[in-house]
C-alpha cells in the first residue's frame, strides 16, 4: 500500500498519488502517512487550503510526525493562518530543534504577528466601501482603529450625501 503511492510520487504524478491515497484511506482510515501523502499530494499542486485537512489529521494520528508538522505549517502559512502556523511550527520545533524550515517560518511568521487581523479588517473596510458606492452615502470615520481591534468595536457614522451639503 505505502510502497505503491511511494513509487507513484516519484514519478511526480500528484493527482495519481492523491487517487491511491483516497483509495487506501478506504482500507486504512488511521494511516497518518496515508494521510500526510494526500496532503502532500494537495500542497504540490498548489492547493494549500486542501492540504491542511490530511495534514492535520496526520499530525493527530501521530503527533510525532514531523514531516506531517512542518508540511502542515507551511500549508497554513501559504492560507495566511499564520497564527496557526506559528503555533504549529513552535511545537513542531520541539521535536525538530535544528530544522532551517521551521527555524525560517518562525522568523517570518513572527514577523507577520498582527498581519491576519488587519488584513481582515481592511477587507472588511474595502467591502462596506464598495457596498455604498452605489448608494448616496457618505461614509465618515471617527478615528483610525489600531490594527488589533476589529470592525465589530469601530463606530461607524453614515450619512446621506444630503445632509453635507
Amino acid at each position: 500500500m505505502l510502497q505503491d503511492i511511494e513509487q507513484i510520487m516519484q514519478t511526480g504524478n500528484w493527482q495519481a498519488v492523491e487517487t491511491a491515497c483516497r483509495n487506501s484511506l478506504l482500507a486504512h482510515p488511521t494511516n497518518p502517512k496515508v494521510h500526510a501523502y494526500l496532503g502532500l499530494s494537495f500542497f504540490k499542486r498548489a492547493q494549500y487550503e486542501l492540504a491542511v485537512d490530511p495534514l492535520k489529521r496526520a499530525t493527530i494520528l501521530d503527533p510525532k510526525f514531523s514531516d506531517a508538522g512542518i508540511k502542515l505549517a507551511q500549508a497554513l502559512n501559504h492560507v495566511r493562518r499564520y497564527k496557526e502556523a506559528l503555533q504549529v511550527a513552535k511545537e513542531y520545533l520541539q521535536l525538530c530543534p535544528n530544522s532551517t524550515i521551521l527555524l525560517g517560518l518562525i522568523d517570518f511568521l513572527s514577523e507577520k504577528r498582527g498581519l491576519e487581523d488587519t488584513e481582515a479588517w481592511e477587507r472588511t473596510r474595502r467591502l462596506e466601501l464598495e457596498s455604498v458606492q452605489g448608494s448616496s452615502a457618505v461614509i465618515e470615520v471617527e478615528a483610525e482603529p489600531e490594527p488589533e481591534s476589529t470592525v465589530a468595536s469601530h463606530t461607524w457614522n453614515l450619512r446621506p450625501a444630503s445632509d453635507l451639503a
